[in-house]
């Protein structure tokens, strides 16, 4: 997404204007003030949860010189950057375009993390895997290398959180029009720039800007098609090789895709990528369920196990 603003130190325009009330925030807000010394000072804020890359251009500055900037934005508001009157004389002139997308371009992600299946523990689920191009995501990029995994039963069943994150988007199909498939959604990012996926979810018990950790119920599995229930659930991240040579412009043409990833699941009896169309039991130990957990998170484990589900 892409704005443009332009502000010249000798003309002051001002709107009037009537809100509306209905009116949705953008993700992101640029605030800029004029100090005393005559500095212009950059100030971002975020109305949604979740990590999001900036960046912010000058495209026409009087009285000062300044590049192109860019900022992984992971706080809900913070600072950008100052500019400065070369003559402190004189007010400083400009005009600024920004364009954020959500997540952070080609991450390092962890290959070999081992996530869990996204059901009760104990539990036994025949999971199939596809590579159909069929869905809408949430930032209108483009989709490559398609990987998604199905499980099918004939009776609701619990949802849990694979890996250890924070809930950026809940998606309920009864209020939201622009759910294709009137199926309910959420979408947790994890540390390394991943992001979880589950598609077909009632009862949803998580909301945006909540942290998760491994095995959390999230709810349960909905009805779908032939009065079946069904959970489709995927790993993604943003990637371009337009990134590497000219970020800036793979952000403002909207050239950043959704890479899909292969996860290593730990499963009963196995660890290792879906064999599609095979049975799994969801297992987990206090190693895999650890795994992303910080220092303090790893001290409140020790001492009270049970405030994280910890039920081995």
């Amino acid at each position: 997404m892409t704005f443009k603003h332009l502000f010249l130190s000798t003309i002051v325009s001002l709107m009037l204007y009537a809100p509306n009330l209905n009116a949705q925030l953008p993700d992101v807000e640029i605030m800029h003030e004029r100090r005393g010394d005559k500095s212009i000072s950059f100030t971002y804020r975020k109305n949604k949860p979740g990590t999001y890359y900036l960046n912010l251009e000058f495209p026409d500055l009087k009285n000062a010189n300044h590049g192109d900037y860019q900022q992984i934005l992971d706080h809900d508001f913070g600072n950008l950057t100052v500019l400065r009157p070369i003559n402190r004389e004189e007010e400083v002139g400009y005009s600024y375009t920004f364009s954020y997308i959500r997540g952070v371009p080609n991450p390092e992600v962890h290959t070999t993390f081992k996530y869990l299946l996204p059901i009760k523990p104990s539990q036994t689920a025949r999971i199939v895997e596809t590579t159909q191009q069929n869905a809408i995501t949430a930032q209108s990029t483009s989709v490559t290398n398609w990987i998604s995994y199905i499980i099918t039963k004939g009776e609701s069943f619990s949802v849990h959180a694979m890996r250890k994150g924070v809930v950026v988007e809940v998606s309920d199909a009864t209020k939201d029009s622009l759910s294709p498939d009137h199926r309910n959604s959420i979408m947790i990012e994890h540390i390394d720039g991943t992001y979880a996926n589950y598609q077909g979810v009632k009862a949803m018990q998580v909301a945006p800007g909540e942290k998760v950790f491994p095995g959390q119920h999230l709810g349960n599995a909905q009805s779908f098609g032939n009065q079946k229930y069904r959970l489709d659930f995927y790993i993604n991240y943003i990637y371009s090789e337009k990134f590497e040579g000219n970020r800036k412009n793979a952000l403002k043409n909207d050239e950043a895709n959704f890479k899909f990833l292969k996860p290593v699941f730990y499963t009963e009896n196995y660890t290792g990528t879906i064999d599609s169309g095979k049975e799994y039991i969801m297992e987990v130990t206090e190693e895999v369920f650890t795994q992303d957990f910080s220092r303090r998170d790893l001290r409140k484990f020790r001492k009270d196990p049970q405030q994280f589900n910890w039920s081995n």
